[in-house]
């Protein structure tokens, strides 16, 4: 799966593989990847999630060139994240031919949990 210009224009990075897991980070741009409060908004923790889920999903499961497509996600949000670096994390945890369930994580710079995700998956005919 090719990075998409919104990923790309997010600021997020595609790491690669670690120990099974996609690693998708992101180095906090302040006022860009922030709400008004200061925290980081929620978009940018389910695009993140978003982004790391989808990826392990199409390399698990789609063949080259296939399209892709989020069915439905759920994002819990446990700690404000600030400035520093978010690194999202997916898992395939089961998957068909078309389809595939994903659940995900970020972590701070510290390890703190930031959210959990999970989401399914389908490959478009």
């Amino acid at each position: 799966m090719p990075a998409t210009d919104f990923v790309r224009d997010l600021g997020a990075r595609w790491d690669g593989y670690d120990d099974g897991r996609y690693l998708v980070s992101l180095v906090i741009d302040k006022g860009r990847h922030q709400n008004g409060g200061g925290t980081v908004h929620g978009g940018v923790i389910c695009s993140l999630l978003d982004a790391a889920m989808g990826k392990v999903f199409y390399d698990s499961i789609a063949e080259s060139g296939s399209k892709t497509a989020t069915l439905e996600i759920k994002v819990n949000f446990l700690k404000a994240a600030k400035l520093g670096t978010l690194r999202a994390y997916g898992t395939l945890v089961k998957g068909t031919r078309r389809t595939g369930y994903v659940e995900g994580h970020i972590e701070d710079d510290d390890g703190n949990l930031i959210a959990k995700g999970s989401s399914t998956f389908i490959v478009l005919v």
